[in-house]
């Protein structure tokens, strides 16, 4: 199974972000997204391109187009609400394209439209998304990924101690924020994810 670590600078505000992107590049994650929205293009465009350099990881950029193509990064992530999956996937044919999914019917057309990849979530409770209600749980996560034909990786509230329910799934991978960054040693976190998953 895959592991999909997403940044997020403000969980170390005591590391400089582009040491912290190449800290997640290096961490042994098969994938990450920099995931910094409130950064403008040139200097989200500078972390992105630490993060490719290092090229440890396939490297995704949320939503930003542009700052994909632009620094080499493997793809773009699509916010349920962002950009049509279509038309990315059509227009810009070297970027693999993912979309973050909420339900099985929002999962499907993501996947018809020509996603490349799924994260759906939030799986288990996780304070970052208490306000949108309550976690989705094991069984939307299994009703999507048998829906759709694409791969589905699972986000929210995940890490060492429950991922192994993730993984009795048919899921492709999982996604984390906080269990990784707020690690003082990254690495160790993914290195014990993925050991729990096998």
């Amino acid at each position: 199974m895959l592991i999909y670590v997403i940044t997020d600078r403000r969980l170390r505000p005591d590391l400089d972000p582009l040491d912290l992107v190449e800290r997640v590049a290096l961490c042994g994650a098969d994938m990450m997204q920099v995931r910094e929205k409130d950064l403008p293009g040139g200097p989200l465009l500078g972390l992105v391109r630490r993060a490719v350099s290092a090229a440890a990881a396939d490297v995704y950029v949320n939503g930003r187009v542009d700052v994909a193509l632009a620094a080499g990064a493997r793809g773009v992530h699509l916010p349920a609400d962002g950009l049509p999956v279509a038309e990315v996937a059509s227009r810009w044919g070297s970027l693999r394209v993912g979309r973050s999914t909420h339900g099985r019917l929002e999962a499907v057309a993501a996947a018809e439209a020509g996603a490349h990849q799924l994260i759906f979530g939030p799986v288990f409770d996780t304070r970052s998304k208490r306000a949108y209600g309550p976690p989705l749980g094991l069984r939307a996560l299994r009703e999507v990924a048998e829906a759709v034909s694409v791969p589905v990786i699972a986000i929210g509230g995940i890490h060492p101690g429950n991922v192994g329910e993730v993984a009795a799934l048919p899921v492709a991978g999982v996604a984390m924020i906080s269990a990784v960054l707020a690690s003082p040693d990254m690495a160790s976190v993914v290195a014990r994810v993925r050991e729990s998953m096998s």
